[in-house]
């Protein structure tokens, strides 16, 4: 394996068309090559004596036999079970470790068995570009799924359980996320009707399951909750003012979102015990209970395109229609950055500025502009004269 420093040079750096540049605080970066091919990678410094030195580790690592590093070869099987027991201890959300368990466990490690690999280093470039293509899923899925592996394979590197990386060779996935569309008043009318006589089976309680239901599309709609949120809301949160706790700042203050009384009373009402939605005990199963009403909601509406995010948008262009600002409507939707607010949501934003210069038009109009560019042009020229 050979490794070579280079310098990524910033636009405005003076000496960007010589990569071999040393002296400039651009950020540098090492090529590996090997067998097969080469990648690059980030030196994660500035400085070039430090990327040097890291290259020249690298190369001394590569060169080391194989019983230096370890004293038998490393399952593909093994590995995976010890990444996903060490997600587990660094505390990841129970939503996270089952989307980390389904692409590991059941679909790359049972991608491997079909491929007759069993050891992590057999496992090539090209092998992982082939499971990639292999993938049923969407570009977003894809590139997720893909972000896991790099971190997989980052993982059994620092372990010395592989030579190298090979997820590192992966091209990036280009995606163009459409906009998010929220539902029309009449969809969502339509919706919340249906909802009100979901279940009409005699042998069941019907009364008390569509009025759970009921609520919760109410739910979704007027607190922007994700659908797994709203499940586990328990009854605590909703105050005495009609306020749902969405969650709490880094600063320790807890942000709040007001409901209509209509529909907190709703909610009041449900039978349970802690939660509004959910028994406590089968999350999953109630997940996909909800999430298979809610997909038979939507057909019976005429709605075929309709998910459960669609609430949650719905709320959150509904506020930037009526003119709330759009760090207020990050803080609701609990974004980490008014960037990821504005990229799901720019669209609507600038309806707002459309709205603004409809307004200014119409007050134009009002005011008689051509007259008053008239008596404008009468001291101009008075003036000139």
């Amino acid at each position: 394996m050979n490794v070579t420093v280079y310098t990524r040079h910033s636009d405005d750096c003076p000496h960007k068309q010589d990569r071999n540049w040393r002296r400039c605080r651009c950020p540098k970066w090492l090529t590996i090559s090997r067998a097969g091919g080469f990648i690059r990678q980030s030196a994660k410094t500035r400085s070039w004596e430090q990327a040097e030195t890291k290259a020249k580790k690298l190369e001394q690592e590569a060169d080391q036999p194989r019983s230096a590093k370890t004293t038998e070869r490393t399952t593909i099987k093994s590995a995976v079970e010890q990444f996903l027991k060490n997600k587990q201890v660094e505390g990841v959300s129970k939503e996270s470790h089952y989307n980390q368990d389904l692409a590991l466990r059941r679909q790359f490690l049972e991608w491997t068995k079909r491929e007759c690999l069993i050891y992590l280093d057999e496992i090539t470039l090209t092998h992982l570009e082939k499971f990639r293509a292999a993938l049923p899923v969407g570009g977003v899925t894809r590139r997720n799924k893909q972000t896991l592996l790099r971190s997989f394979f980052r993982y059994c590197a620092v372990h010395r359980w592989i030579d190298w990386n090979p997820a590192l060779g992966l091209s990036r996935i280009r995606v163009r996320e459409e906009p998010t569309l929220p539902f029309e008043p009449s969809e969502y009318a339509a919706i919340r009707e249906l909802a009100m006589n979901h279940y009409r089976r005699q042998d069941l309680d019907c009364i008390t399951l569509n009025a759970r239901l009921l609520a919760f599309v109410e739910c979704l709609r007027w607190s922007g909750l994700r659908i797994g949120d709203a499940i586990k809301l328990e009854r605590t949160r909703l105050d005495s003012k009609n306020r749902i706790q969405l969650h709490q700042e880094k600063t320790g203050v807890f942000v709040f979102v007001p409901i209509p009384a209509a529909v907190a009373d709703a909610m009041r009402m449900l039978p349970g015990d802690r939660y509004f939605f959910w028994d406590g005990h089968s999350y999953e199963g109630t997940c996909r209970n909800y999430q298979y009403r809610l997909k038979s909601l939507f057909k019976r509406a005429g709605v075929p395109h309709g998910h459960a995010h669609m609430f949650r948008d719905t709320f959150a262009v509904e506020l930037l229609k009526a003119g709330v600002e759009l760090e207020k409507v990050s803080k609701l939707l609990g974004h980490t950055s008014v960037k990821t607010t504005e990229k799901h949501y720019s669209p609507w934003v600038k309806s707002r500025q459309v709205q603004i210069e409809a307004d200014v038009h119409a007050a134009w109009t009002r005011m008689d502009v051509p007259h008053q560019q008239r008596e404008d042009q009468r001291e101009v020229s008075a003036r000139v004269n």
